[in-house]
């Protein structure tokens, strides 16, 4: 009977937005069913619990209590916790960022659902499926799945189902630029859970709705939506939607021209999304990081003092002029003083954050320096191949690519690498992997390139201590590994993630990679050594995902991997210089005004 009540009580704390007291609750009935040994129904709480961590934007515990929950239905054999928890893992890497990883997911628990005849979790597997080609601005495909998922809530009777997929459905039509679609479907799903008094999907549409408003122009309502949102986001201690509406706001405020909100709004993005980050971070190494980190806290601090300054000031003058109405004009001029000279240290505060972020921004152009240092010893310049480019932007000053080449006796390694992430922390992570493949070949006797990815993948895990993929962060890198041995005229391949393309006779051949990273992974999988006898005038290229992975053109998309292979054969009769200044030229006019996506590296050769 206790733990029913402590079952309901958590509920409707969940369905709120009261997320921590809805998590008591769940524990507290979870701990009674298991010292009741009553697994079924500890492990319901515990998916219930697993919810309440995703909502709650709490992604790390989520996916730790599903997996948990996961092996307490298997013992049972309950097929139905088993797919609803899947369901939910896909949730979490969609909140990740992990689209592809989502839509694997959620095409198996698909077919799960279909097998066992379970309409609502075959709802919620579409609907996730659309989300990632949503977020992979696939729309065409976003619509389909998205759309079947919400026929397949109204056959199911799903209320909260039918709103969040109305609600994916504006965001759609948001996408398409149909404002007066986007905005009918985010009302009807807005009607419904404000009838269910759902907050965070209240929320949620109404940030969107914000954004409909924002791209419409109408900056008046696109913020009073935006703040309604907030509201609640902060009540329900929601900090990733908070500070998406920062950011949000912001923008709203500033095509406004409400210049002072807009930056109140982004500063308060920038503390909040900094708070948020470090306390994610996982992989804290040198001294720059730790000036940095410094030097932010001394600014935000000096921020926070100027604004309170501002607040007790207004709210002396607020209590004056309620005391005494009769020299009202008295203190508004007090108070207009007091304004002038809060915003004169304003300004001068700012250029004081301005010459420290130089400062900042001069170390960060010195770590370049040191990177370029170590991909010149990696190259072992003059290059020991007939003719190359390397095509290098990093996204932000130093980068996440890095590329390889050095001889060792009769053999010349070459390999182009996308580390995890990009910046500072990717600029770390290729330092790492050049020192490792360094040691690799220097270390040890030739072998093939699968097995130097095998060796690599478990120096790596040693290096960051990665002993279990659920647990561990998931650093490592993608890369593709040629060797050559001119003697045999053969060139041994292996890749992770990262093909080779080879142009013979001006036909372009592809050789895969295995869908593995060089590091910890779910299931890793054996690397698969490639061999080939080039013939002289043989091209190779081996690159990142950067270029193609680059959003951009007249529709804003991605400039895609089938773009690029054609890019790649149509200039493999030019000279290798002519070859990088034509990849360099496409990819900035793609680019156009849009931010950079990610590091890109191409490099190709000829044998």
């Amino acid at each position: 009977m206790l733990a029913s009540i402590w079952n309901r009580y958590g509920f409707v704390n969940y369905w709120t937005g009261r997320y921590f007291t809805a998590k008591t609750y769940y524990k507290q009935a979870k701990q009674y069913h298991l010292n009741q040994k009553d697994t079924a129904n500890a492990a319901w709480r515990g998916y219930m619990i697993a919810l309440v961590y995703k909502y709650w934007g709490k992604y790390h515990e989520a996916q730790k209590e599903i997996q948990a929950n996961i092996r307490l239905f298997e013992k049972i054999d309950d097929r139905d916790g088993i797919l609803n928890c899947y369901i939910v893992s896909g949730y979490i890497n969609q909140a990740w960022g992990n689209y592809d990883e989502t839509e694997r997911i959620c095409r198996q628990t698909l077919a799960m659902a279909k097998e066992q005849k379970n309409s609502d979790a075959e709802a919620y597997s579409l609907l996730a499926i659309g989300n990632s080609y949503l977020s992979k601005n696939i729309l065409d495909s976003a619509y389909r799945y998205i759309e079947n998922a919400r026929l397949k809530f109204s056959e199911c009777e799903d209320k909260y189902g039918i709103a969040i997929s109305n609600r994916d459905l504006g965001t759609y039509y948001l996408l398409k630029r149909n404002y007066p679609k986007a905005l009918n479907y985010l009302q009807t799903g807005l009607n419904i859970l404000k009838s269910a008094s759902n907050n965070r999907g209240y929320s949620e549409i109404l940030a969107i709705i914000g954004r409909v408003y924002l791209e419409k122009k109408d900056y008046e309502n696109a913020v009073k939506h935006l703040k309604e949102s907030q509201s609640l986001a902060v009540k329900m201690e929601l900090y990733e939607d908070i500070i998406k509406n920062y950011q949000t706001l912001s923008v709203a405020y500033e095509k406004w021209g409400k210049f002072d909100l807009a930056l109140t709004s982004i500063q308060k993005h920038t503390h909040l999304q900094d708070s948020i980050f470090n306390a994610e971070k996982h992989f804290q190494i040198a001294e720059l990081q730790t000036q940095y980190e410094t030097e932010k806290k001394e600014q935000q601090i000096a921020l926070q003092n100027i604004e309170l300054n501002k607040n007790r000031s207004i709210q002396r003058l607020l209590i004056l002029a309620f005391l005494l109405a009769s020299t009202l004009a008295f203190f508004a001029f007090r108070w207009y003083r007091v304004k002038k000279r809060d915003n004169q240290l304003l300004s001068e505060q700012k250029s004081v954050i301005e010459q420290k972020n130089t400062q900042i921004t001069d170390s960060i152009n010195y770590a370049k320096r040191i990177q370029s240092v170590l991909l010149g010893k990696s190259s072992g310049k003059p290059y020991p191949v007939k003719d190359l480019f390397v095509l290098l932007k990093p996204k932000d000053i130093v980068s996440g690519d890095f590329f390889f080449i050095k001889e060792y006796n009769e053999y010349t390694v070459i390999a182009a690498a996308d580390c995890t992430g990009h910046g500072v922390p990717g600029a770390f992570m290729s330092m790492l992997g050049i020192t490792l493949l360094n040691e690799v070949f220097t270390y040890s006797t030739p072998k093939t390139a699968a097995e130097v990815l095998e060796e690599l993948r478990i120096k790596i895990k040693e290096a960051l201590n990665q002993t279990e993929y659920k647990t561990e962060a998931k650093d490592g890198m993608d890369i593709a590994l040629c060797i050559v041995n001119k003697q045999k005229q053969q060139l041994q391949f292996a890749g992770a993630y990262n093909p080779l393309y080879m142009v013979r006779n001006n036909e372009l051949t592809e050789f895969k990679a295995i869908r593995n990273p060089v590091g910890v992974h779910m299931k890793e999988l054996p690397f698969q050594n490639e061999i080939i006898d080039y013939q002289e005038n043989d091209q190779f290229y081996i690159f990142s995902d950067g270029f193609a992975d680059q959003v951009g053109g007249l529709s804003h998309q991605k400039f895609k991997i089938a773009e690029f292979r054609k890019l790649i054969h149509s200039i493999s009769p030019c000279a290798m210089d002519k070859q990088v200044a034509t990849l360099e030229s496409t990819i900035d006019i793609w680019k156009n005004n849009t931010d950079q996506t990610d590091d890109i590296l191409v490099l190709g050769f000829k044998l």
